[in-house]
């Protein structure tokens, strides 16, 4: 049986790597397809000036690291609104890992008006 197929956000890589629970995005990869949109880079990329740049700085290199395992495709986004992107992801029956309390809502609404079957997931401490 194959993998449901997972699209991280930038919020909840981003919290992950703070929060220093990368063995959770591990779990992930060995129930999921995992997805990134090229966009979420640029995203991550901003945070680096902040106060956890050492920490977005190791999530950075943890995520290409696992693109050369084959762990974590990434996809090319057609538009610069990672939201919209995944948006388009749920119709495709992608499951959602995100803390993005719009986007949460907005993949709610989709969900129901397309009658579709997916996960929202949220980090567990």
């Amino acid at each position: 049986m194959p993998k449901k197929k997972l699209i991280f956000d930038t919020n909840y890589l981003v919290y992950l790597a703070k929060e220093k629970r990368m063995e959770k995005l591990e779990e992930l990869f060995k129930l999921y397809d995992c997805f990134i949109i090229d966009i979420t880079f640029k995203e991550i990329g901003r945070l680096v000036k902040g106060k956890h740049k050492q920490r977005v700085l190791f999530l950075l290199e943890f995520l290409k690291k696992k693109i050369g395992e084959g762990k974590l495709r990434v996809i090319k986004a057609k538009t610069n609104d990672v939201d919209m992107e995944i948006l388009k992801l749920v119709e495709k029956k992608f499951n959602v890992a995100t803390f993005d309390k719009e986007l949460h809502k907005a993949i709610k609404k989709l969900v129901k008006e397309k009658n579709l079957k997916i996960e929202i997931l949220k980090a567990k401490i």
